[in-house]
């Protein structure tokens, strides 16, 4: 059995419905140090500081939303601030459809799709000699092969055609 984390997790800029499928993305964390914050009312800080937020917790964003006053938290803390958004490896469906993804880009650089900053996939693809790790390449070429064979694109918009993923850790 893993030890979790004692850290908290504030998640900012989620959709209500995006809540129970990005938790088990996060398996570190305790469950009840997980924290969504949709104020209707107050600011977004001032919810996450009542919740508990504090300079030692781990701050999300969604994609490329902005939260100012959470930010300057996080400089004035020094907390580093990732973004999550729906990944290569969608689903079958659109987001905008409520399907939930089968993989999360988590970023503490920019985010993927994001040009005007660097993201940690564009720093790693660019900066790790992936030739001297053997282990590494043949299971990059196992994947792109079961990519390929069962045709498996970002959105998957054939909907007779069910994944089969693993059902004993997360894909």
């Amino acid at each position: 059995m893993s030890v979790k984390s004692k850290i908290k997790a504030y998640f900012f800029g989620f959709s209500r419905w995006k809540h129970g499928y990005i938790r088990p993305f996060f398996h570190e964390y305790k469950q009840e140090n997980i924290f969504f914050i949709n104020p209707l009312l107050s600011s977004h800080l001032k919810l996450a500081l009542k919740k508990g937020m504090d300079r030692e917790s781990h701050i999300y964003f969604w994609g490329r939303k902005s939260f100012p006053d959470v930010e300057k938290f996080a400089a004035q803390n020094n907390i580093k601030i990732f973004r999550i958004e729906d990944c290569f490896i969608r689903s079958i469906g659109l987001g905008s459809d409520l399907t939930q993804p089968y993989s999360q880009g988590i970023d503490k650089r920019g985010i993927y799709f994001d040009p005007t900053q660097e993201s940690d996939l564009e720093y790693y693809l660019n900066s790790c000699d992936f030739s001297k790790d053997e282990t590494l390449l043949k299971r990059a070429i196992n994947i792109q092969k079961l990519i390929i064979q069962n045709k498996i694109s970002k959105y998957n918009a054939d909907a007779n055609k069910a994944l089969r993923l693993a059902q004993d850790r997360i894909t």
